[in-house]
Formats: C-alpha cells, sequence, structure tokens
C-alpha cells in the first residue's frame, strides 16, 4: 500500500479510449481469435486450477478424520 500510496496513479481508465479499444477487439476477430472461445478457455482453465487442488485438500481431511475415529 505504501508503494502505491507513493507511486501509484489512480484514475478510472476503463471507458478512456473506447475507440482504441474498439479497434483492438476487431482486429483480433479479423486475425481469427474469437474473444469468446478466448474467454470460455480462460474459465475452463481457471476452474480446473481450482477444483483439482481444492478436491486434494478435501481428500485429505477425510482422510484424516476417518484415521481419527479409528
Amino acid at each position: 500500500m505504501d508503494a502505491y500510496r507513493d507511486y501509484g496513479d489512480p484514475a478510472l481508465r476503463l471507458e478512456s479510449d473506447l475507440d482504441n479499444e474498439r479497434a483492438v477487439l476487431l482486429h483480433l476477430a479479423e486475425a481469427g481469435i474469437d474473444l469468446a472461445d478466448v474467454a470460455n478457455q480462460l474459465e475452463s482453465e481457471g476452474i480446473d486450477k481450482f477444483a483439482r487442488p481444492f478436491q486434494k485438500v478435501m481428500d485429505e481431511i477425510a482422510h484424516k478424520a476417518h484415521a481419527e475415529k479409528r
């Protein structure tokens, strides 16, 4: 936080250059890049990167709980 206070430049930027952003998206489409496909792939990979470690933790908890019952 201190570094951000010293060097940060907070500003509303989401709508600062919409014409350029539209042009970038158009160029992506012209290059054959489907943004919806990219978003779906990222979502799927993100879910997988969370789900596998989460399941591993849950399995370990279940294993330890079962071992303590003995």
